[in-house]
């Protein structure tokens, strides 16, 4: 499982109806078409600072409640804590 930073954060187990499934491979989807983005324009050579400036592979999500088509089986909270590598890279070492 992949955070991309530390801090809390709530995880849902959830079963899903056909649109729930439909929503998860279009994220999916989104993701993969990220990445292959990202590949193409480092085979074309792209400036550095330009890739830094693009949104990640991975879009968060922001919300308030499951979308239509997502159901709460269970939910818990966790905390996840920084790397020594992302303490060192932050002068938190």
């Amino acid at each position: 499982m992949r955070f991309g930073v530390s801090g809390p954060f709530m995880l849902y187990i959830v079963s899903a109806s056909e649109l729930g499934n439909a929503l998860v491979e279009y994220y999916r989807k989104v993701i993969r078409d990220n990445e292959q983005r990202i590949a193409l324009l480092k085979t074309r050579g792209a400036p550095a600072g330009l890739l830094k400036g693009l949104p990640g592979e991975y879009p968060g999500i922001e919300m308030t409640r499951l979308p239509d088509g997502l159901y709460e089986e269970a939910k818990v909270d966790v905390v996840v804590a920084q790397s020594p590598l992302e303490r060192k890279q932050s002068g938190n070492a």
